[in-house]
């Protein structure tokens, strides 16, 4: 793996801090959030426990919950960056070139706010999506789209990077247009009509909070 360009990690003193030190950090980007700090808060609440003191994550995401449950401010907040792009797995460098991970953020973040607004923990994308379906926020068959949108891209993904690796290249995210099969294309484009789709009801969902 390759540090972290924006420098996120335990390297990094200003992440090395005791609880009470992450819960300013969460009260400050819940209430006073800058443009600047939204990468902040998609990256950090996407925290779980890899090694260590359970009870510290607990206690910080029992502290998260109680700012983020129901907060529609927040859930606006977080939601104006997904409808204000125009869903595209075309790289912004070349027509020729795919962006897997630019045309899947959509999709992560949206996962990522709803969970926010209506207190779930999950953090991975997947579990995620199952369980707003399970809690009611999201519709069976925009579950079951955005699970094999998200699933499909993931898979070219990997794939990809297998490829590189293999070929003792450092791994991206990005495809040549010409590495696909006429198939995966047609069903990138059907993944962008998904992400429209999500982009239509966050903003009705928007609207009603």
């Amino acid at each position: 793996y390759t540090l972290c360009r924006g420098n996120i990690m335990a390297m990094n003193p200003q992440w090395c801090q005791p609880v009470s030190v992450w819960k300013n950090y969460f009260q400050q980007w819940v209430t006073t959030a800058t443009p600047g700090e939204i990468l902040d808060i998609n990256i950090f609440f996407d925290f779980r426990c890899a090694y260590g003191d359970e009870g510290l994550v607990e206690t910080l995401r029992t502290h998260v919950k109680s700012l983020t449950t129901g907060n529609n401010s927040l859930f606006v907040y977080l939601t104006q960056g997904i409808l204000n792009v125009s869903p595209s797995f075309v790289s912004s460098g070349s027509n020729d070139l795919i962006d897997i991970k630019l045309g899947l953020r959509p999709i992560i973040d949206a996962a990522r706010a709803y969970s926010i607004l209506h207190g779930i923990h999950a953090t991975g994308t997947i579990e995620r999506l199952k369980t707003l379906f399970q809690k009611g926020m999201i519709s069976n068959s925009l579950q079951r789209d955005l699970l094999y949108a998200f699933q499909y891209a993931m898979r070219l993904r990997i794939l990809h990077q297998i490829r590189l690796f293999e070929a003792n290249t450092p791994p991206d995210n990005i495809i040549k247009d010409d590495e696909l099969l006429e198939y995966d294309r047609i069903i990138l484009k059907r993944i962008v009509q998904t992400i429209k789709t999500m982009q239509s009801k966050i903003s009705l969902d928007s609207k009603g909070t």
